[in-house]
């Protein structure tokens, strides 16, 4: 699932960076790891988001970066270190072999500036959080359908649904994992960019991204591929949200992930690398100055906005039988 909620905010990093602490997650009952054939391992089956019946992906995620901040409009500019932490729950829950129950369990984003203590930033609450929600598709095919599991409850809008199943729909995947082709240790491969489609809440991104097969390792006891992913991607953000202008996105790093060769989901993904943000926004909308307030028609206030940072992401899964 690799955190698609994540993926909504205004910036969603994506896979990690060196090996397994002691507090990486693993599967309570990991389903048996078959032994690769004379070609190798097939580390993704179709889209593979959906656990197998009977069991249920727990994941928790910690964004946190620093960098500076820095903002241009009429009156000047100016910019200011910075410190975010974005920590995130959430779980897929298999119902049947075609149907899950997603749910945000818990998500806090918190920033500070110019070294005072971060603060939540109420703003980027979203609506999903402790609402669960219906995923119907077929792990082959890959077409994914969102529903409210209560009708009654409206308050995830139709808007947000769509996005979530946008997300689902537009998962990379299957060309990351090797296009379900067999894969071993020391093989190499490239993702082309019109595979990455909606990574990391980019739109049709450009640049590069690879992947090697590092080893064979277990993981607290289960089987895992352990790959290194490297990306240098540059591209407009796909989730930006009414009052940005646009918004473009660059992002370079290198992951490590520990990916169960049973169960074929990350187990421990952890990623490090730098993030640039720059776009123009709304700050607001000011009547003219030639005009009096009351005749006049306000006219927008646009600001130029740079972040540069640096990241580390982690994110754990494991897998609990129900």
């Amino acid at each position: 699932m690799s955190c698609l909620i994540a993926a909504c905010s205004k910036k969603a990093a994506t896979a990690s960076g060196s090996g397994p602490g002691s507090a990486a997650a693993t599967s309570s009952n990991p389903a048996p790891a078959k032994a690769a054939g004379s070609d190798g391992y097939v580390l993704v089956r179709g889209a593979r988001l959906l656990p197998r019946e009977g069991f249920k992906f727990v994941t928790h995620v910690i964004d946190v970066s620093k960098g500076t901040f820095s903002i241009k409009n009429e009156g000047g500019e100016s910019s200011q270190p910075f410190t975010e932490e974005v920590d995130q729950h959430e779980s897929l829950e298999a119902l049947s072999a075609t149907r899950a129950r997603y749910l945000l369990e818990d998500r806090v984003r918190k920033r500070g500036y110019s070294g005072r203590e971060a603060s939540e930033m109420l703003s980027d609450r979203v609506p999903l959080k402790g609402k669960p929600l219906l995923v119907d598709g077929d792990d082959e095919t890959g077409i994914y359908s969102i529903a409210r599991e209560s009708e009654a409850d409206r308050t995830v809008d139709v808007k947000t649904l769509l996005e979530v199943e946008r997300l689902f729909n537009n998962n990379s995947s299957f060309a990351i994992y090797g296009s379900g082709k067999p894969r071993k240790p020391g093989d190499h491969w490239d993702v082309h960019r019109l595979d990455l489609r909606d990574f990391c809440g980019l739109k049709d991104p450009v640049g590069t991204f690879s992947v090697e097969f590092l080893r064979i390792e277990e993981l607290e006891g289960t089987p895992c591929a352990v790959l290194k992913f490297s990306f240098d991607l540059t591209a407009e953000s796909a989730t930006y949200t009414y009052f940005w202008k646009e918004q473009k996105i660059a992002l370079k790093g290198e992951s490590t992930c520990y990916r169960s060769l049973a169960d074929q989901v990350d187990l421990d993904l952890r990623t490090m690398g730098t993030r640039t943000i720059q776009g123009s926004r709304t700050a607001g909308r000011q009547p003219s100055l030639f005009k009096t307030f009351r005749d006049s028609p306000k006219e927008e206030v646009v600001e130029e906005t740079r972040e540069e940072s640096t990241f580390t992401y982690r994110q754990l899964t494991r897998i609990e039988k129900r």
